[in-house]
């Protein structure tokens, strides 16, 4: 498929125990949107630093697609501590290179051709960032889809950006516990999971909400239908990108032409599968590709 993908906001460094690797919740969107066949692209910001350089050269190396702007300030990172219930807390570089993304007239050409763009609350956390992601959405066609990825990162949760967000998107992606903090932030009354999920369609004209529940499954709300799986059983290594995973691949499936059921199975499969895998982006096996 040659549908271009895009993953915009925090790239950095995942630190984790006795090695680092490239991370960040787009770039390992785009990551996976990749190795799925679509033409995956990384929209971010890096230092004039040999972080940065390491970086570019990681990317190179996996022939991953980008488009990486050089401002002065520190290339990211975050320390990813895994705890005992596997859950992971992040400390994050503080006003580092991809909280000062600029807006810049190949970002616009890049957007007006991009089928899908995913993007989430923590690169908003400065108005730099968060400014240049809404131009990036506001650039892109009307057909395409508007992915927000919540993730929501403490102490980094605004409601006004969460507000702001969720009327830029027309597909949502959220846990269960981030929609237990949003429903309070916004004022939705008591209900189900999925009563929840459809009020957020209606106020806010969301096409698709996308809810992970971590050991229950994961369910997938339209319109005029859902979907409701329960997780695979597998060998959990970590969790670390599988939510990332797990986005990509329902995207590239719509994208596609799967049928909804269709392509929250593959989402499943493959965040499945990450998580018997370290670390957040490992190579997919070739049966997961939409090429195929």
């Amino acid at each position: 498929m040659n549908k271009l993908v895009v993953g915009i906001g925090e790239i950095l460094w995942d630190i984790l125990p006795g090695k680092k690797q490239p991370g960040g919740a787009p770039a390992n969107f785009a990551y996976h949107a990749s190795q799925l066949g679509a033409d995956g692209r990384i929209v971010s910001a890096i230092g004039n630093d040999d972080l940065g350089d390491e970086l570019v050269q990681a990317l190179d190396e996996r022939n991953q697609g980008y488009a990486l702007e050089r401002v002065p300030y520190a290339t990211g990172c975050a320390t990813v501590n895994p705890d005992t219930e596997n859950d992971n807390r992040y400390s994050f570089t503080p006003d580092c290179a991809w909280d000062h993304l600029p807006f810049t007239s190949s970002l616009v050409e890049l957007a007006q051709r991009t089928s899908a763009c995913c993007f989430g609350s923590l690169a908003q956390r400065c108005p730099i960032t968060r400014h240049a992601i809404a131009r990036y959405i506001d650039a892109m066609p009307d057909e395409s889809l508007k992915i927000f990825d919540i993730n929501l990162r403490p102490p980094f949760i605004e409601p006004e950006v969460i507000r702001h967000s969720l009327n830029l998107c027309n597909v949502l992606k959220l846990n269960t516990d981030e929609l237990d903090t949003l429903v309070p932030l916004i004022g939705l009354p008591d209900g189900s999971d999925e009563e929840q999920c459809r009020r957020l369609m209606q106020r806010f004209g969301i096409s698709y909400v996308v809810l992970t529940q971590g050991e229950e499954g994961s369910s997938i709300f339209a319109p005029d239908e859902s979907s409701t799986l329960p997780a695979s059983p597998v060998d959990v290594v970590d969790t670390v990108g599988a939510g990332d995973a797990f986005t990509a691949t329902f995207v590239v499936g719509l994208l596609s032409g799967l049928p909804l059921t269709d392509a929250h199975l593959r989402a499943s499969d493959i965040s499945a599968y990450v998580c018997t895998q370290h670390g957040a982006t490992p190579p997919h096996p070739r049966k997961f590709s939409f090429e195929e």
